[in-house]
């Protein structure tokens, strides 16, 4: 295949031996097309015939390809004949072989054009894009002092007659949030969102990115996904203002997908290469779009992973893959089938990360099983419908109040705690962006400042805020330097509103009004005086600690998850559709404990997992353990229905 961007495409189909080919092919990696209504199948020439393409695969083909040189490329849509069931079920077994036998993948992007933005009157670029990616690999290769590591990110383009020219670094002028929307754009492509690129990319020996005329390496492209992620819950108070929820949600997400095909790569060499086993894959891909949900299996089964096994069938860690939709659950975050057994995971929905680590760990087995156990933990039930789940657990105590569904900005530093010469605050009331004057309520007296910011509760909500686990996902193992991050975080003035009497819910028994926090967040400081109160009180010992890194800990857990108390008066963070009057129960052979709410035939509707804090744990000892040694609470059997 050759040809300028402007000729008619004209191709030849070529069998040939899989083995005998490697790397004389490379691969397209594109994401099909949705809609055809908006963008009709475009005509090529293939083998002396016309057939008809999407317009993303025909816009690709024709990027791809030389003026001069004809060469071989491996396309799903031309190369699998879609009408034959036989054929296409053969093929597809054979995607990863397919890939990771081509001499190099292309990821095609789409065209140039990104969405124009109103408040901007302009189109983002391309090559503004791929040159802001480009610097954030070089600053951070410059302040890391990576240069002998990591090569110099540069991107080039490729004009109509298919010549390369490298392009310089733009010079940015204007305010630097539009520099990182126009930067987190390329992340909503759907390529980042689709779940058959995964293994595309990550089998690929060597990878390349187009979007439009210009060309980036898939390396730098990942890397600067890396640095983004740990950096997201910083950049997005320059950038809410001109986007909702969704937007953000996608951005974040596109971030996150980047960063973990990177991780997987084959081709990279900077980092430790990921290898999941493959129900941590099942957990990773939720985010993924997909036409077909069968294809959440058959898209990750070339990839090389740890452990064939699903699951262990002595443990219950797939409990902790449970959703269900909160208030606030988007489009974004998937489909949910309400009929389906509430005790199976729905892997084509995902609202939250998990809570549950993924190497194993003593700090998350709430209830490890115990040696000499000669009973069963659990056993299906079959019925007529959906199947029964029952499992060995204790019913600890019923939730008595709630907090509103944690929201993207109440996880940030606000722009405004650096700069209140501005006077007011943005805020978000009925759907419509307000403004609030910026200036104590009252709610949060001295009283309540003092009782909250002491190092008793400062301890207690620092591990509820981020489920018990530090930056890196893990179980948090050093509780002093935790509480020595959310103490530097108050002082830089995040997450003002935990020392809040509403943080875990308010007396009455209602779920709270979502709208309301929302633009009420957003108003909670303190006064000077209070501020500065706080400063003498931590600020020494606060001084060692790291906000960002905690803000990025918190903003992870808290995100579509409600913060409770229970009778008993334990407290913790649990998932964004539980209620008051739901149940807080450990279930035997689990990593978290877990929501149920009691539902008829003495059985219960799994809501998903949780945290609770439990103080002073002994050497060894489980969460279960502690309780049933603080409250008495006795294990029980639990139908899951």
């Amino acid at each position: 295949m050759s040809g300028a961007y402007s000729d008619a495409v004209v191709c030849k189909l070529h069998v040939v031996n899989l083995q005998q080919a490697a790397q004389s092919y490379c691969a397209l990696s594109y994401s099909w097309q949705v809609d055809e209504t908006r963008q009709p199948p475009q005509t090529i020439s293939c083998n002396g015939r016309d057939i008809q393409v999407g317009k993303n695969l025909f816009d690709g083909l024709r990027r791809v390809r030389n003026t001069t040189l004809s060469f071989l490329i491996w396309a799903d849509a031309l190369c699998i004949n879609q009408n034959d069931v036989e054929e296409r079920s053969s093929q597809v077994s054979k995607m990863g072989e397919i890939f990771s036998s081509a001499y190099e993948v292309i990821a095609w992007l789409g065209e140039e054009a990104l969405p124009s933005q109103a408040y901007m009157s302009r189109t983002f670029g391309a090559s503004a894009v791929l040159s802001d990616l480009c610097t954030i690999v070089n600053t951070w290769r410059q302040n890391n002092n990576r240069f002998s590591l990591v090569p110099k990110a540069t991107f080039g383009r490729r004009s109509q007659d298919g010549k390369y020219a490298s392009c310089s670094p733009l010079s940015r002028d204007g305010f630097v949030q539009y520099w990182w929307e126009e930067t987190l754009q390329i992340f909503s492509r759907r390529w980042f969102h689709r779940v058959w690129v995964i293994q595309e990319v990550a089998l690929a020996r060597s990878a390349r990115i187009l979007l439009g005329e210009y060309e980036i390496s898939w390396d730098v492209v990942g890397l600067a996904a890396s640095i983004l992620r740990t950096n997201f819950n910083t950049l997005v108070p320059t950038i809410r203002q001109n986007h909702t929820r969704k937007t953000l949600l996608r951005f974040r997400t596109g971030v996150l997908n980047a960063y973990f095909m990177y991780r997987l790569s084959r081709s990279q060499s900077h980092t430790e290469r990921m290898r999941p086993d493959f129900h941590q894959l099942l957990i990773l891909t939720r985010s993924f779009e997909c036409q077909d949900d069968r294809d959440r299996i058959y898209g990750l089964l070339g990839l090389p992973f740890s452990r064939p096994s699903l699951v262990d069938s002595c443990r219950l860690r797939l409990l902790s893959s449970v959703q269900r939709p909160s208030p606030r659950a988007s489009s974004y975050c998937g489909t949910f089938d309400v009929e389906a057994s509430s005790w199976v995971p729905q892997w084509s929905f995902s609202e939250t990360q998990s809570l549950t680590p993924f190497d194993e760990s003593e700090g998350f087995d709430v209830a490890r099983l115990r040696d000499g156990l000669d009973i069963p933990i659990m056993h299906v039930i079959p019925l007529p419908g959906p199947a029964k789940l029952r499992v060995r657990g204790i019913d600890i105590t019923a939730v008595s109040t709630v907090s509103t569904v944690g929201y993207g900005s109440d996880f940030c530093i606000p722009w405004w705690a650096t700069d209140k010469d501005q006077g007011i605050v943005m805020g978000i009331d009925k759907g419509r962006m307000v403004q609030y004057p910026l200036e104590p309520t009252g709610e949060i007296t001295d009283a309540i400042l003092s009782r909250n910011s002491s190092r008793q509760n400062l301890t207690e909500i620092a591990m509820i805020l981020t489920g018990g686990n530090d930056w890196h996902g893990r179980p948090v193992t050093d509780e002093t330097a935790h509480v020595l991050d959310l103490a530097k975080l108050l002082l830089e003035g995040g997450l003002l509103w935990t020392m809040g009497e509403d943080t875990f819910g308010t007396d009455g028994g209602n779920i709270p009004d979502e709208g309301y926090h929302t633009k009420h967040a957003y108003r909670k400081t303190l006064s000077d005086a209070q501020m500065q109160q706080m400063a003498e009180s931590m600020g020494e010992w606060a001084s060692e600690g790291n906000g960002t890194r905690f803000l990025d800990a918190a903003g992870t857990v808290g995100n579509g998850r409600r913060r409770f108390t229970t009778d008993s008066g334990l407290r913790g963070v649990g998932p964004g559709a539980m209620e008051p009057g739901d149940s807080v129960c450990v279930v035997q052979g689990a990593s978290a404990p877990f929501v149920l709410r009691n539902s008829s035939d003495e059985c219960y509707e799994v809501i998903g997992e949780c945290y609770v804090y439990v103080a002073a744990l002994r050497e060894g000892e489980t969460t279960q353990e502690a309780l049933m040694r603080d409250f008495g609470f006795q294990e029980t059997w639990l139908d899951l229905m």
